[in-house]
């Protein structure tokens, strides 16, 4: 499961990725809970924090490239803390 805080007042919507499991359901969850408030223009900058983890697994790696190709695409600024690498 992904944690997740949208703050519309700040126009930051936070992600934790460091916890144990994470499938794509949860990916898809999240982005799809997202979206709105990217296309409308609510939420202007995603952290994602994935600090801990060694390497990125394959679910977080998608999250990641999908919110980078929106923020693009809506403007929205997309950070990540990490201290991970991509796996391979």
């Amino acid at each position: 499961m992904i944690e997740s805080l949208v703050s519309l007042s700040a126009g930051t919507a936070s992600l934790d990725v460091r916890t144990a499991e994470i499938d794509f359901r949860d990916v898809e969850d999240a982005l799809e809970s997202l979206h709105i408030y990217m296309r409308e223009g609510a939420v202007t900058r995603v952290v994602v924090d994935s600090r801990g983890r060694i390497i990125l697994p394959g679910p977080v790696e998608v999250l990641i490239r999908v919110l980078v190709a929106r923020g693009r695409r809506y403007g929205i600024e997309v950070e990540v803390a990490e201290d991970a690498r991509v796996a391979a």
